[in-house]
């Protein structure tokens, strides 16, 4: 099994994280930034990751 973190780095909102494990890929979450202009900017910016590499997704 593997984690990755992809959001919330210093932040409140943005959370994303992926749980892979075997031959699946869990996205767990991965909201959007919220506060402002610069927010505005994170919220553009790539995932990090293939989004077509994720077979489950829980919100």
């Amino acid at each position: 099994m593997k984690l990755e973190f992809h959001g919330a780095d210093r932040n409140v909102t943005g959370s994303c994280h992926m749980v892979r494990c075997q031959d699946k890929c869990i996205l767990i979450d991965c909201g959007m930034y919220q506060g402002g202009r610069d927010m505005d900017e994170e919220n553009r910016q790539d995932f990090g990751f293939n989004p077509g590499e994720v077979d489950i997704i829980l919100l």
